[in-house]
């Protein structure tokens, strides 16, 4: 699951640099929810997007930040706890795997 986020993430961020951006590409939340919505679309849209990246979302309609949420609900519903309290180990925030991004990066270079 992690290579399939990271794909979409790595092909898609470079895809819309060079695209224009449009209410999708106005900040790192946007950015993330257009991905999102891309990536609940299918892997039909996803690798459509991938090569053609004028296909990326451009609008607040097509952004699916709900995406984020289902393991929050599902650990509130069998702990009973407040879904505020999740508190994962893993972030889905742009960028902030900076150790994924150096190796990534190392392995690109060869």
């Amino acid at each position: 699951m992690r290579s399939i986020w990271l794909s979409a993430y790595m092909g898609l961020m470079v895809g819309s640099m060079q695209m224009p951006l449009g209410e999708s590409g106005d900040s790192d939340d946007a950015f993330l929810y257009a991905r999102c919505y891309v990536v609940a679309q299918g892997r039909e849209r996803y690798e459509a997007t991938l090569m053609n990246p004028a296909l990326m979302p451009q609008t607040i309609g097509e952004w699916c930040e709900a995406l984020l949420y289902p393991q929050r609900n599902a650990w509130a519903q069998i702990t009973g706890k407040d879904a505020s309290d999740f508190d994962s180990s893993v972030s889905y925030e742009s960028g902030s795997n900076e150790d994924l991004w150096h190796n990534n990066q190392q392995h690109n270079q060869g």
